[in-house]
């Protein structure tokens, strides 16, 4: 008996080992719930902030939108206006040019006019002058010959007509200068008709070269322009793929030190459960270990039948888990029912030890369970929000490229505005240059038309002089030969006459000259002319050349401004991809972690929620092991007064009180002082084979205290008095 009492204290204080364990579990439990827990979920206000801006933003480019539109509107009112200005200014030009062009062959044609009838003036007042001397010399020859002495009249032959010789010789010399003028005139009008084609057709050519080198610089600025907002708004999306990794990475990081805090706070409550466990284990073993030896001790306590002994007291314990009362059944005089009552009484306890192993085992089996399967999501879907910001981001994007292509096109616009603007001033400047030069031709021409009709006079005055005088020269001739006739031939000594012969040759030798001359001059003139042109179709081939090579060059540009261009698409492509990608795969594993920390709470409030259950079961263990405690006591007092082979005070006789609180549940306070005094021995006591009984007077107090949030409700005492008969000492 002193060993399974031994035993039994053992296993009282592992119970009370236990109830300051769960005590303290239920301290950091409590410690636990009431510190301040960070959000399950993430603050999302940021977002509905960035909505909002991006939101402004967007009405801030709309209205940007509609502003450049109009502006673009009017830079293209702007231009149209400067290319009809400029059409208009150049169709004059080209028609005030077709009018020098012909001002300029009226030029050249009155210059040579001009020319032939000084060359003929000239020639006409050396005719005078040779027909006034020849007319002289004859005159004075025939007048030699006629002399003071005698005047004879003869009847001579008719001599030759030298007007009209001299007039078939003019008509002659006029045919060939006028043949000649004309073929020279038809040959440089053909010279300066394929020159003129030539440089029409390089000034045609220069002109397309300049308006396609005009279209490649417009098209390179376009280009250039369009590459810098491809590189900006790639800058901008890697700025913003930079941004997005930020600013998931961040989130990332909270919703990691959430998770390692809930895993963290797992461990720990599993730690405890580990540990509760291994001390349920123990006491497993020890609820064995003590069946063993209740065993035991019913057998010693049937073997012991022959020994006479009276029931000292009866403990019954409620069965109720919420409240502790304690009563008495009355004297029996059998101490082996006594002893089998107690061990009933060890038995419903070990049942009910069992029944928490139980359920203590079906709990970590369920919390298993819970740790073990995926739950669903707690968290309010927020993806709604993602799309939308993704949405207004692609919205933003978009408008960006709307905005660089309507400040390309607006670039674009004003250069072309710009180039028509001084097209159409090169345009006014060669017109006004045109007109000046124009009416300076104009000028030139009336003055050449006045010189023209006053040499015209002059010929005509000079023709009417040289008839006149070849009219009194026949006149005179024919007088004078009337005046020798035929009638008489006379010797006479006279002077020698003129050799007409040599005179007709010396004035077609001179006539040749003078044709020589001005063939020389026209030659030279001509020539000048062609040099003129030639130097300018020169010029227009090497302006056509070099444009050509700028051509060129502008092509390799554009070539390469389109190929960096496709380069910065494919970048900008390639950009928008990764933010997709990005941003897909930050949310999905944002999504994975919220459903981890979801799992992680929810497994958490079940462990709690299994944590507080436990503890009420600890608080029914630690309420019945009050009341197994006080009857021990009661039994050991019993045992000891009944039977002198036990020793005395094996272990503290004294219940004391036990209290098991608890913040939401109620819990019962019992004591139980035992108050005992000797009644008086009657002569009729019963007497054992030890020796005379005696009878003790014993109370049993039970108060019931309900608790809650650590103050007492209410309160209630009962005390119970009853007999005990012992052997008495002698």
């Amino acid at each position: 008996m002193q060993f399974l009492n031994d035993r039994l204290a053992n296993y009282l204080e592992k119970v009370r080992s236990l109830e300051e364990t769960n005590a303290e579990l239920e301290c950091r439990i409590q410690e636990q719930c009431e510190q301040d827990i960070p959000l399950v979920c993430p603050d999302y206000q940021c977002y509905f902030a960035t909505i909002e801006d991006l939101q402004q933003k967007i009405l801030c480019t709309k209205a940007e939108n509609s502003r450049l539109a109009v502006q673009l509107d009017n830079c293209k009112l702007a231009a149209d206006d400067f290319r009809s200005k400029y059409e208009s200014e150049l169709s004059l030009r080209q028609l005030v040019e077709t009018d020098i062009s012909g001002l300029r062959g009226i030029l050249n044609e009155l210059n040579l006019c001009k020319s032939n009838m000084e060359a003929h003036v000239e020639s006409l007042k050396d005719d005078l002058l040779c027909l006034k001397k020849n007319h002289e010399e004859e005159v004075s020859l025939l007048r030699e010959q006629l002399g003071d002495r005698l005047n004879v009249e003869l009847d001579t032959a008719p001599t030759i007509d030298l007007n009209r010789v001299l007039d078939e010789m003019r008509c002659q010399y006029e045919n060939v200068l006028a043949n000649n003028r004309r073929d020279v005139e038809e040959w440089f009008a053909i010279q300066t008709e394929e020159l003129n084609q030539q440089q029409l057709s390089s000034a045609e050519q220069l002109q397309g070269c300049q308006m396609e080198i005009l279209e490649l610089k417009r098209t390179a600025n376009t280009l250039e322009i369009e590459l810098q907002a491809q590189q900006s708004l790639t800058e901008s999306l890697e700025c913003t793929v930079a941004e997005t990794e930020a600013q998931y990475s961040t989130q990332l990081a909270q919703m990691q030190c959430l998770i390692d805090n809930v895993e963290n706070q797992l461990a720990e409550i599993r730690c405890d459960l580990e540990r509760q466990n291994q001390e349920y284990d123990v006491l497993l073993d020890t609820k064995a270990r003590l069946e063993c030896e209740i065993n035991t001790y019913r057998g010693l306590l049937e073997r012991e039948d022959s020994r006479p002994t009276y029931l000292i007291r009866n403990f019954n314990i409620c069965p109720s888990l919420d409240d502790c009362s304690w009563y008495g059944e009355g004297i029996n005089s059998n101490e082996k029912e006594t002893m089998q009552v107690l061990n009933d009484r060890l038995a419903n306890y070990l049942e009910k030890v069992r029944m928490l192993e139980q359920k203590n085992a079906e709990l970590e089996c369920k919390i298993q369970e819970e740790c073990n399967k995926e739950l669903p999501i707690v968290c309010p879907d927020y993806q709604s929000y993602y799309n939308t910001i993704e949405e207004l981001q692609q919205k933003i994007l978009c408008t960006k490229a709307e905005n660089s292509r309507l400040v390309s096109q607006i670039d674009n616009t004003k250069l072309a505005a710009d180039d028509l603007r001084a097209k159409y001033k090169a345009e006014v400047s060669q017109r006004q240059l045109v007109e000046a030069d124009a009416n300076s031709l104009q000028r030139i021409l009336n003055a050449l038309t006045l010189g023209k009709a006053d040499l015209e006079a002059q010929v005509q005055s000079l023709k009417e002089e040289l008839l006149c005088l070849k009219n009194n020269h026949e006149e005179e001739i024919n007088s004078l030969q009337s005046q020798l006739g035929d009638r008489l031939n006379i010797e006479v000594t006279a002077a020698p006459s003129v050799d007409l012969n040599r005179v007709l040759q010396e004035m077609r030798c001179q006539y040749e000259s003078i044709m020589e001359t001005n063939r020389k001059d026209v030659e030279q003139w001509f020539n000048a002319q062609m040099e003129e042109l030639n130097q300018q179709v020169v010029t227009s081939s090497q302006q056509q050349q070099c444009c050509q090579k700028e051509i060129i060059e502008l092509r390799r540009t554009v070539n390469t401004l389109e190929v960096e261009l496709q380069a910065q698409h494919r970048m900008r492509d390639s950009q928008e991809c990764i933010l997709v990608e990005t941003e897909a795969r930050y949310t999905t594993l944002l999504a994975q972690i919220q459903c981890l920390i979801d799992n992680l709470e929810f497994q958490l409030a079940e462990i709690r929620c299994a944590l507080e259950r436990q503890n009420q079961e600890y608080e029914i263990l630690l309420d019945v092991k009050s009341r197994l405690e006080c009857e021990i006591a009661t039994y050991r007092s019993l045992l000891e007064s009944s039977d002198g082979k036990l020793p005395c005070n094996p272990c503290a006789t004294k219940c004391e009180p036990s209290a098991c609180t608890s913040s939401k549940s109620r819990a019962m306070e019992c004591t139980a002082p035992v108050y005992t005094f000797s009644a008086p021995r009657d002569v009729g006591e019963p007497c054992s084979a030890y020796g005379p009984l005696s009878r003790i007077l014993v109370k049993i107090c039970t108060i019931t205290k309900e608790i809650k949030d650590g103050k007492v409700i209410s309160s209630y005492e009962h005390v119970q008095p009853c007999f005990i008969t012992v052997p008495a000492k002698a």
